[in-house]
């Protein structure tokens, strides 16, 4: 009996391990690269701090304006981070603009954000006005695509909808072009634009970039600028992704300069 149970116990024994050897190995394997922070993998919201600097000379119809812009992002945690946006604008020499914001994310820099966006700014421009701006902001990542949007509100001396929807593709790593859907101040608007960081007298952390809008009633916008990164060494989208947002989802134009939420009157 003794000998007829302990050969039942070998053969469980050996039974078990064979299912349980390289295969299962195998399927534990797929199990863990099957999981959710394995297949979106593991990068932090934000790789390090970071920022970036950009002043841009452009027409709002047919005045000159030159716009000076800055932001400050930085991890909070494994998947939360936060940026910080200043910016000033002069029209005609002397007629100013100016705001600040601020943006608090959740994100995967292999899958996409969600966060919360808000502003506020002083306008000069024609008459005094203080606009404020709250909005709900996301991007999925999607290879060489990222898909934006925000949807909110603005206050103050101008109140209604603020909302905005962007397409970016990057045909090399290096290169972002961009169109898009804006409404602002009671209208809507169409953008576009394109940003390059090529290798400039051995720099790689300078990029070129132009915008451009009409509204419905034609008035129009076109602006160039330079912008600085300052941050480790990497490409254009993955700046966009593993750093600061893309100008927290509208791309800057003349309503959302450096995303500040700068909204310029009637002019």
């Amino acid at each position: 009996m003794k000998r007829n149970q302990l050969l039942t116990s070998t053969a469980l024994i050996v039974i078990f391990s064979s299912g349980f050897g390289p295969s299962h190995a195998a399927d534990l394997t797929y199990l863990e690269v099957s999981s959710p922070e394995s297949a979106f993998g593991d990068k932090p919201a934000v790789s390090a701090v970071n920022a970036k600097i950009a002043t841009a000379f452009g027409v709002l119809d047919e005045d000159f304006i030159s716009i000076l812009s800055g932001s400050v992002t930085a991890p909070l945690a494994h998947r939360y981070g936060v940026q910080l946006d200043a910016m000033g604008a002069l029209r005609d020499g002397d007629e100013v603009s100016g705001g600040v914001g601020a943006h608090l994310f959740w994100r995967n820099p292999d899958f996409g954000l969600v966060g919360l966006y808000g502003s506020f700014n002083h306008v000069e421009w024609g008459e005094d006005e203080d606009i404020g701006n709250v909005a709900i902001e996301a991007e999925y990542y999607f290879d060489s695509v990222t898909i934006s949007g925000l949807v909110g509100a603005e206050f103050g001396d101008s109140d209604g909808l603020l909302a905005g929807s962007t397409l970016s593709f990057y045909p090399i790593d290096d290169l972002r072009l961009y169109a898009g859907y804006r409404h602002q101040l009671d209208k809507s608007y169409g953008v576009a634009g394109f940003e390059v960081l090529p290798e400039f007298a051995g720099l790689s952390n300078v990029s070129f970039y132009a915008d451009g809008m009409i509204d419905e009633d034609g008035d129009y916008g076109v602006f160039a600028g330079v912008r600085l990164y300052l941050g480790s060494d990497k490409s254009l989208k993955a700046r966009h992704r593993e750093d600061d947002p893309i100008e927290s989802t509208l791309p800057p134009n003349l309503l959302q300069y450096s995303a500040s939420g700068v909204a310029p009157p009637e002019v």
